[in-house]
C-alpha cells in the first residue's frame, strides 16, 4: 500500500490505519506493508501516518521498511510487528529497518518487535538524520522522535539489532527518546546488539537482557553520539571482541545514572 500526495498543494494529509492486519506483503524497495512517501517540498511536516491497534507479519522490502517506510511524520501505537524483512537490494545496499523505516518524527507507543530482521541496519526500527536541514528537508527542532512502552525481542541486523539511529556528521543530530523498554535477545553481526546510538540519545527506565554483537552487546554508541542512560539494567549482554553491555566510541559521550550491570561479557 503506497500514498503520496503529489498534485502541488499544501495541505494537511493524515492516513489512519486501525485494527487492521498486514500478513506477508512484498515491495520491490519500501515498505512492505505501508510505503507512507512524501513527494513535494511543499508538503513536508503536513503528512502524518497514525497507526493503532495492527498487526504486521512476515511482510518484506528490498530496501527500507520490512512493514512500514515512512518518509513523513509516523506514530505508532499498540501494534505488534513479527517476522518482518528488509533485504539488501540487487547492488547490496540498504536493508534497514526490519520493520519500520523512519525519515521524519516518529512515535512508537506500547508496540511489539520480535523476530523482524534487516540485512542492513535496525532490525526492528531504523531512523537517520540524512539531509535533516538540508534542501528544507526538515529542521531538527521541526522533529522529535520517541519509543516507549514497547518490547523488543529476538530481532537481528548488521548494525542495531533491534535500533539503528544513525547518523551524518554533515547534518543536524536528532534526538531520540528510549523509554520504558525491554529489549531481549536481540542480535547485531557487527555492533549494538540492541541498539546502535549515532546521534543524540536518552534511554531510560529500560532493560536489557541476553543481547549479543561483536562490538556493544547491548548499545554501540559511535561518532559523535551522546548518550545518557538512567535507570536501566544491563543482564547476560555478551560482545565478541568489546564492550559485553556497552561499547562507547572514540568520539561518543556516554553518561550514566543508576545504571545496574550483571553478567555481561566479552569474548566466544
Amino acid at each position: 500500500m503506497a500514498m503520496s500526495d503529489s498534485d502541488g498543494g499544501t495541505r494537511k494529509q493524515i492516513f489512519t490505519v486501525s485494527e487492521s492486519s498486514f500478513d506477508k506483503n512484498i515491495a520491490a524497495d519500501k515498505g512492505g506493508a505501508i510505503a507512507w512517501l512524501q513527494v513535494e517540498e511543499n508538503e513536508k511536516g503536513n503528512q502524518f501516518l497514525d497507526v493503532s491497534l495492527s498487526t504486521f507479519t512476515n511482510n518484506e522490502a528490498r530496501e527500507y521498511g520490512g512493514a512500514i517506510a515512512a518518509e513523513s511524520d509516523a506514530r505508532i501505537a499498540d501494534s505488534d510487528f513479527i517476522g518482518n524483512k528488509a533485504r539488501l537490494n540487487e547492488n547490496g545496499r540498504y536493508g534497514n529497518g526490519g520493520a519500520i523505516y523512519a525519515k521524519r518524527s516518529l512515535s512508537v507507543d506500547e508496540s511489539y518487535f520480535e523476530n523482524n530482521t534487516a540485512e542492513g541496519s535496525g532490525g526492528a526500527i531504523y531512523t537517520d538524520n540524512y539531509g535533516i536541514n538540508l534542501q528544507g528537508l526538515a529542521s531538527a527542532q521541526d522533529l522529535s522522535r520517541s519509543i516507549i512502552r514497547s518490547t523488543f525481542k529476538g530481532n537481528k541486523a548488521s548494525k542495531g539489532g533491534a535500533i539503528a539511529i544513525l547518523t551524518e556528521t554533515d547534518f543536524e543530530p536528532v534526538k531520540t527518546v528510549i523509554d520504558q523498554n525491554t529489549f531481549e535477545n536481540n542480535t547485531a553481526t557487527q555492533s549494538g546488539g540492541a541498539i546502535q546510538a549515532e546521534d543524540d540519545v536518552s534511554i531510560t527506565n529500560s532493560d536489557f537482557t541476553g543481547n549479543s554483537a561483536v562490538t556493544g552487546g547491548a548499545v554501540n554508541a559511535d561518532f559523535d553520539a551522546v548518550v545518557t542512560a538512567e535507570n536501566v539494567t544491563f543482564t547476560g549482554n555478551t560482545a565478541k571482541t568489546a564492550g559485553g553491555a556497552m561499547n562507547i566510541g572514540a568520539k561518543s559521550t556516554v553518561n550514566l545514572k543508576n545504571a545496574a550491570f550483571s553478567n555481561n561479557k566479552v569474548g566466544e
